[in-house]
């Protein structure tokens, strides 16, 4: 009886496991194209310099807003330089921006 029970919720905790392993797959694609999406409805002016994470990672030849990010947190750019915070004054979330040839020159001046 009680070894039915345990098997029971052995396979109960496996199912949970792996729903959970689905759910995390599901929401990395769906912000995956996201992201895409956001790409493609953002419209490019030729003169804009300042531009949201994920477009500017993508003219940087860099994988993703995410890196931008860690670059900023680590000190590697200079606010109102490289990145600009854009949010709705008040706002608790900030909204960053970042400066596509600024960033640029600091890249190459890395490399």
């Amino acid at each position: 009886m009680q070894s039915d029970l345990a098997q029971k919720l052995d396979l109960l905790i496996a199912t949970v496991q792996s729903l959970q392993k689905d759910i995390s797959e599901t929401r990395t694609e769906n912000r995956e194209l996201k992201e895409q999406l956001l790409l493609q409805a953002t419209p490019i002016k030729s003169n804009q310099v300042w531009f949201d994470p994920n477009p500017a990672a993508s003219s940087l030849g860099v994988s993703s807003g995410r890196v931008l990010h860690e670059w900023r947190r680590a000190g590697k750019f200079r606010h109102k330089i490289h990145f600009r915070n854009v949010a709705t004054p008040g706002s608790l979330v900030p909204r960053w921006q970042y400066h596509v040839p600024n960033c640029q020159k600091l890249l190459t001046n890395l490399i």
